[in-house]
Formats: structure tokens, C-alpha cells, sequence
């Protein structure tokens, strides 16, 4: 079946993997197809697909033990066989043994890019050099065993040794590290089954929920979002236990979670938080249909549904996140903001009630142009109830340190156009998208370019553009005389230039 969400991995899969080393997607956080495909598994264990959710076969023998013979009693013969030549195997173990079991690599990613804005120089436009070092060691001793280890190191030549920002402030969704450069463990996991029927993984990984591509607001493993126009996922792995029961037969899965990462960190066995979560298959109509639910001391409850389907010549999906009201702390201003009243004064938080429910709507339609290249063509709604309506507040969001891009207005529309592979250019890429926040009436549209060069080396063009209301999410310009604070002081003045847009060129090699 045709998925949607899987129109990422064609970004940031590019690389051809070794087979027993992990893939690009494995180490950014893509999918969890993508991480499947990328590495192929030895005939004789089961594969990745079938161990984490790909719905492949699990059928396969489990080996008999081996074990010494010899004749009974405590004859010279025997005693030698069994205390002086090979071990004998627990019941724990396989025959199948590995000659080289650790795999090391890694996935050196440098840009260059500069962002444009309004009324400012040319020589004074802002220009970043973000780096990124990926190393890892991949162990697998045998076919029911394997080790994962991900380091990240974070770098940005022209940023001081106290900050460093991959991006502009109204799009970074990934907090600006406090060093620079900044080291970061992203993955440390170890993964193992019980008798061959559930797999389990333990550790610092990545999970991911939902079926969306742009949006996913029941991705409620992880603490932040997802950036939808990074070419790949710069988030951290989460630190927790997963356990996966597959039903071959039906094409079910299950999964039951322990959770390390919460409202703080579990320091006590009380603040471990829980999490399930089930996928069911309708072959008939080739539907699959997820539904979970986290509980975590000091949060509220939270649940989410997911589905996806072809529908035609397209395939449908959607997800749907639903959370208590007294989750979200927003804000409402209160009459018109009177610059000569206190700043604190024009504002008034307030709890929403009832049960809050975030959706995501979207198609995707995949065709042939020519006789050997396809595109995909597709579009996506979300709807945020708990988003701003207006963008008087985002100035006073931003203050507040509650601004969340991407997740900042009620009404969000995204379309996306891929050719992967263009005529007699296999070896180019191209993917354009672009997000509108209907709330504020303000957009970005991106266009980025791949280019696979000399095997290893990846190049990356990309370019963006802002346009719409000033003042809005992706048009963000401020303008703010000395407020005053009720205590005799007044805010320092700010000036933001609107954002024109921003170019850049990156550079990607795996080994």
C-alpha cells in the first residue's frame, strides 16, 4: 500500500547503505519503512520489517540446541568433550555466530546559508554555517541481538562559543544548543526477543506516531516537533522501552512502552510514564488504522488515532490527537493593547474546556510524467484549536517563551510536489513545498535540490521564499516602541525586519 508520510524518505534516503550498517534515516529519525529498507536483513533471522512493524513474515525454525554426546557416566571422554572443547550453547543462544559483528560509520552533513530580510544591507544579511557530525557503532552478534550507539556533534563557524542556531527564530523547533560547539548522545539502544514473538528495545531511540507529513501533532513521543521543510529529522532519540508484539497472520501490531522522558526526567520508579499503542490492518480495503495512549504522572492523559488508505489513484491519511484542555496555558488580549498601560495588563491567560482535538487531513497522488519517472503530487489541512487566531499575540508569545512554529495558528494548509529522479538525470532530485498559515494569511514555499555525486558525496541546493500578511508566522516583522511595565521601567525598543527568504548549499557524505 501507497503511504503518504513516506514522500520524506525519498529526501533524506538518497544514500545507498551497506547492508549491515544503518540507514540515513535510521540515524535522522525518517521513517520507520525507510530505516527498514535502507538495511537488509540476513536470510536466515527475521527482518527488520517483520521485528518492528513492516508486516513481513516471522515464520522461521527456531534452531535445536546443541549439546556434547558421549557415553554415560564420568568417562575421560566425555568429561574432556564437555569441559575442554566447545562450549555448550544455553538456551538463550543461536548457531548463527558473526565474524564481524560492529559496524562503524557515520554521516558528516555542512551548509552554508544565508537569510534575507527587509530594509537591511546586503553585507549585513545574516549567513550561518550549520554543521552536523553523526557517528555510530552498530553491533550484532547474532541474528536475535543488536546494539546501537549515535553520537552528534554540533557545530557553527560563525556563532560565539555560547550560541549556535540551525535556523531563523520563528522556524527552529529544535532548541539552540548552550555550547558551541555541542555534543549530544541521539541513540543508544539495545534490541532483543523473546522467544522470537515479542522484540524489544531498550534505551535511547527513535519513535515516531502517526501518519501525517507535515504536521504531526500525535507524535507524542517525542518532545518536540518535527520541522516540516528540513530535508531530514534533527531531533534526538527519546529514552524509553519498547515492547512489539506482531500478529503475522492478521498484520496487527502492539506495542506497550515504558517512558523515561517526561514532565522531568524519571528519577523515581513512580515517575515512569506508560504508553500503548495498536495497529490494525484491513486487507479488503487495504486500511490501517493506529490508535495509542500515553499516561505520565503530572500530565494529563492524552490519546491519538491514525489512519491511511488508498482511495483510487490516491491514498488518503489522517491522524488525530486529542488532549484535556488543561493542557495548553494560552493567552487572549484583553480590549486593545494601550501602550500607555502596563504590558502585563493587555494580556490574560486563561485554560481551555473540554477535550481539544488537533487533526490532519491528507492525499498524496503518485503518476508517471514519463515512461520511467514519477512525481507525487500532495496536499494537507490542519487544524489547530489551540493556535492563535490573530497575530497580535505572537510578539507577546515570543516574550513568553510559548511561540511554537509551525504549531502557532488555528488553520494550516501544506502542498508538496517530488520528482524523484528527473528524465535522463536519475541521479537529481527535487522537492517543493510549500505551508500557509491561513490564521495570519502568511506562507513559505521552499524548493530544495539534490544532486548525487562521486557515490558518496551528496550535494543539497535549496531555496526559500516569505510572502504574505507582515507580522505573520511566516512574514514575522515587529515593530515595538518602549512598553511600560508597571513598576516605572520600560522594555527595551524592538525592531524585526520582515523576512524576504533564504538560500543555501549543503554538503553530505556516509560512509
Amino acid at each position: 500500500m501507497k503511504r503518504g508520510w513516506l514522500l520524506s524518505v525519498a529526501l533524506c534516503g538518497l544514500t545507498a547503505a551497506a547492508q549491515e550498517r544503518p540507514s540515513e534515516e535510521a540515524m535522522f529519525g525518517g521513517s520507520a519503512e525507510a530505516a527498514v529498507d535502507a538495511g537488509a536483513a540476513p536470510a536466515d533471522r527475521p527482518s527488520e520489517d517483520s521485528l518492528f512493524g513492516g508486516g513481513r513474515s516471522l515464520s522461521q525454525t527456531v534452531r535445536e540446541a546443541v549439546s556434547a554426546s558421549g557415553a554415560d557416566g564420568g568417562s575421560p571422554d566425555r568429561d574432556s568433550s564437555q569441559l575442554g572443547g566447545v562450549a555448550l550453547h544455553s538456551r538463550f543462544d543461536t548457531d548463527e555466530e558473526k565474524t564481524d559483528p560492529l559496524k562503524i560509520g557515520g554521516t558528516l552533513y555542512l551548509r552554508g546559508q544565508a537569510s534575507l530580510s527587509e530594509h537591511t544591507g546586503f553585507d549585513r544579511q545574516s549567513f550561518t554555517l550549520p554543521s552536523l557530525l553523526d557517528v555510530f557503532m552498530d553491533a550484532r552478534p547474532n541474528d536475535r541481538v543488536r546494539g546501537m550507539a549515535v553520537g552528534r556533534l554540533r557545530y557553527d563557524a560563525t556563532t560565539s562559543a555560547t550560541a549556535s542556531s540551525l535556523f531563523s527564530l520563528t522556524s527552529q523547533t529544535v532548541a539552540a544548543p548552550a555550547s558551541n560547539p555541542a555534543i549530544y548522545l541521539d541513540q543508544l539502544w539495545l534490541r532483543f526477543d523473546i522467544a522470537r514473538t515479542v522484540f524489544v528495545t531498550v534505551g535511547r531511540q527513535k519513535v515516531r506516531w502517526g501518519t501525517a507529513r507535515l504536521w504531526t501533532p500525535s507524535d507524542f513521543l517525542n518532545s518536540v516537533r518535527r520541522d516540516p521543510l528540513q530535508p531530514f529529522d534533527l531531533r534526538l532519540g527519546s529514552n524509553l522501552v519498547k515492547f512489539h508484539l506482531p500478529i503475522e497472520s492478521l498484520g496487527w501490531n502492539f506495542y506497550g512502552y515504558g517512558l523515561f522522558d517526561n514532565v522531568n526526567p524519571a528519577n523515581t520508579l513512580g515517575q515512569i510514564g506508560g504508553a500503548l499503542r495498536a495497529e490494525f490492518v484491513l486487507p479488503k480495503l487495504g486500511t490501517e488504522i493506529g490508535m495509542g495512549g500515553i499516561w505520565v504522572r503530572g500530565a494529563r492523559p492524552r490519546y491519538t488515532l491514525d489512519i491511511s488508505s488508498p482511495l483510487g489513484p490516491v491514498d488518503v491519511y489522517g491522524e488525530f490527537a486529542f488532549r484535556d484542555g488543561q493542557d495548553f496555558s494560552l493567552w487572549k488580549v484583553n480590549g486593545t493593547v494601550d501602550p500607555a498601560s502596563p504590558i502585563t495588563a493587555s494580556f490574560e491567560n486563561y485554560h481551555p474546556d473540554g477535550i481539544q482535538v488537533q487533526a490532519v487531513g491528507g492525499v498524496a497522488w503518485t503518476f508517471n510524467y514519463t515512461d520511467k519517472n514519477t512525481a507525487v503530487l500532495g496536499a494537507e489541512y490542519f487544524y489547530n484549536p489551540v493556535g492563535s487566531s490573530t497575530p497580535v499575540l505572537y510578539p507577546w508569545l515570543l516574550y513568553k517563551g510559548q511561540f511554537n512554529p509551525f504549531y502557532a495558528g488555528k488553520h494550516y494548509a501544506g502542498f508538496f510536489l517530488l520528482f524523484a529522479g528527473l528524465p535522463d538525470l536519475t541521479w537529481v532530485t527535487l522537492n517543493l513545498t510549500n505551508l500557509v498559515n491561513f490564521s495570519d494569511l502568511s506562507g513559505t514555499v521552499r524548493l530544495d535540490a539534490f544532486f548525487r555525486v562521486l557515490t558518496y558525496l551528496q550535494v543539497e541546493v535549496f531555496a526559500a521564499a516569505n510572502y504574505g500578511t507582515r507580522g505573520g508566522e511566516f512574514h514575522f516583522s515587529l515593530d515595538l516602541p518602549p512598553l511600560p511595565q508597571g513598576d516605572g521601567t520600560f522594555t527595551p525598543e524592538v525592531h524585526v525586519p520582515a523576512p524576504i527568504g533564504s538560500f543555501g548549499i549543503g554538503l553530505r557524505v556516509s560512509i
